[in-house]
């Protein structure tokens, strides 16, 4: 399967959100909190899982990657080497590109964790 993302419509969407919009279920743009495959796999209690988006190898998903981003990555099996405000880390994930530099500034705090990206900015083919 493969995804083409409509960048510029989904950082246009993701500068109108609040904060509440990704932590409040009955928020009207409610975005849907997301788990990779890896997670899965190496989860003991596989039941917290339920019900959510799951992100495999080879998707793209939305993160706090950088550090008070939020940006567009990959899901992959093979870790990458990743440059972030802490320094250089590991990551089973390839970085596409930034999309919010400044969380705070655009939604009024830091969203820390892994996000589903809305289906009307992905294109699926095969």
């Amino acid at each position: 399967m493969k995804y083409e993302i409509k960048y510029k419509e989904l950082t246009e969407y993701l500068e109108t959100l609040k904060y509440r919009d990704f932590w409040d279920e009955s928020s009207e743009n409610y975005m849907q909190k997301a788990y990779t495959t890896k997670e899965l796999e190496f989860s003991k209690n596989k039941d917290r899982f339920e019900g959510e988006q799951f992100i495999d190898y080879g998707m793209p998903y939305l993160v706090d990657v950088l550090g008070n981003d939020l940006s567009l990555v990959w899901s992959t099996k093979k870790k990458h080497k990743l440059k972030t405000c802490s320094g250089v880390r590991s990551l089973s994930l390839k970085f596409d590109r930034t999309l919010i530099k400044d969380c705070r500034t655009v939604l009024g705090s830091c969203v820390n964790g892994y996000w589903a990206i809305p289906k009307r900015f992905i294109i699926e083919s095969i």
